[in-house]
């Protein structure tokens, strides 16, 4: 007599036998539908491989077919987001340039960031004095064609949070920026940031929102108004140049915050890109109302730039590749009451400062620092002839070297 199979063992028996469709199920599901085409991972997904027409081609063939097939896995998002959830918790760098933190954030940690940051590697007194002299000697020379100057360090998350940090990151002495923000108090040319976001981190005017983003490096747009408000208020409206402020009140903030992607029940975990994993999706947008006569386009193409009322994506984000971060912008605001030119020399913390500045000048040209050449901001000011240049870096640029900072100005306005 032939033993009966139990329900329990018939049961087990199905369940891994749909076990072994799924992977298969999830590929055609993943293949037929364009939300889960999208890694997410800052680069380009592997296309199809085309079928060979050679017999080299053929022999080549089954490694194609294996790497589309391991970028197109159709579980590849949760699978990766799960290794990167444990990471987190356990404080596991997901990347050397990554550091995880406290409560699944992460920090940019590109070279002596950390260290810098903690004050382990102090500045000299005569560093400081040479960069303060310096930034001066431009001042006055922009002073003599007539231009105002302002220049600003925008500072890193880890400056304003560092509550988040691991907890083996002890604070030791003062950072960088906090050495410049004091050699600097009292310029009417310099702005300090730091002092601005923190108070506004504790205080009333923060509204208690989120200055930064748990996964990114960058301010949000709540924090780049902020850092706006007081760039015009404390730095253009004291040296007399009267330009417009964009009010508060002129914006709608959105928290645009909608899930829990550690929610391994969620429908988002399994489809949302790893580049966009995080403890909550925190996604905030700055709206102003869309103007018409406000516009920004590249410089070198007249393309469009999007975005440029106060969205969570930023300009360049809309486009395939980074190159466009690169390239020079040019913002027009055809207000009757904007009358006054700005030249920006930004890196890409500016993308979230575009919509304010946007409003406040008449026109904006914006110039990546890193493709400044000698000679290149004093012919942008021969030929567009701003009312002010303003310098904004980031505070791992100081960093890195406060020269260096220095010496990107004095190359481009050499004539």
């Amino acid at each position: 007599m032939k033993p009966s199979l139990k329900l329990p063992d018939t049961a087990l028996a199905m369940l891994f036998l749909a076990l072994l469709f799924v992977p298969l199920a999830s590929q055609l599901l993943y293949l037929a539908d364009d939300r889960f085409t999208d890694l997410g991972e800052n680069r380009a997904q592997s296309p199809a491989p085309r079928l060979p027409d050679t017999l080299t081609g053929w022999l080549d063939y089954p490694a194609a077919l294996e790497h589309y097939y391991r970028d197109n896995f159709a579980l590849r998002t949760p699978l990766l987001n799960t290794a990167n959830i444990l990471k987190l918790t356990l404080g596991i760098d997901l990347a050397p340039q990554y550091m995880a933190g406290k409560e699944q954030w992460i920090f940019l940690s590109v070279g002596d960031t950390t260290e810098v940051l903690r004050g382990a590697r102090p500045l000299e007194d005569a560093q400081l004095a040479e960069f303060r002299e310096n930034m001066q000697r431009i001042q006055r020379q922009l002073a003599k064609r007539g231009i105002a100057f302002l220049y600003f360090a925008a500072p890193e998350k880890q400056s304003i949070y560092p509550e988040y940090l691991p907890g083996r990151i002890k604070q030791v002495g003062p950072s960088h920026l906090d050495q410049v923000n004091q050699a600097e108090s009292g310029s009417r040319h310099y702005v300090d940031l730091k002092s601005v976001l923190l108070d506004a981190k504790t205080g009333e005017a923060g509204r208690g929102r989120m200055l930064y983003r748990e996964l990114d490096s960058h301010w949000t747009c709540w924090g780049a108004y902020l850092a706006y408000r007081d760039i015009v208020g404390q730095g253009l409206h004291a040296q007399g140049l009267p330009v417009a402020l964009v009010a508060e009140q002129e914006m709608a903030y959105r928290d645009l915050s909608a899930f829990n992607k550690t929610d391994y029940l969620s429908a988002e975990f399994w489809t949302t890109p790893v580049a966009s994993l995080g403890p909550r999706d925190t996604a905030y947008e700055c709206l102003l109302e869309r103007d018409p006569l406000v516009t920004m386009q590249v410089v070198e193409t007249g393309a469009d730039l999007p975005n440029i009322n106060g969205e969570q994506a930023v300009p360049e984000a809309s486009y395939p590749n980074s190159e466009v971060l690169y390239q020079d912008w040019l913002a027009v605001n055809r207000n009757p009451h904007s009358r006054f030119k700005a030249l920006v020399v930004r890196d890409s913390f500016a993308s979230h400062l575009t919509p304010y500045l946007n409003r406040s000048f008449s026109e904006v040209l914006y110039v990546h620092y890193v493709t400044v050449k000698r000679g290149m901001l004093s012919a942008a000011v021969e030929q567009f002839q701003p009312d002010v240049v303003i310098y904004e870096f980031t505070e791992r640029q100081l960093n890195d070297s406060l020269q260096r900072v220095v010496h990107i100005l004095e190359r481009g306005l050499r004539k």
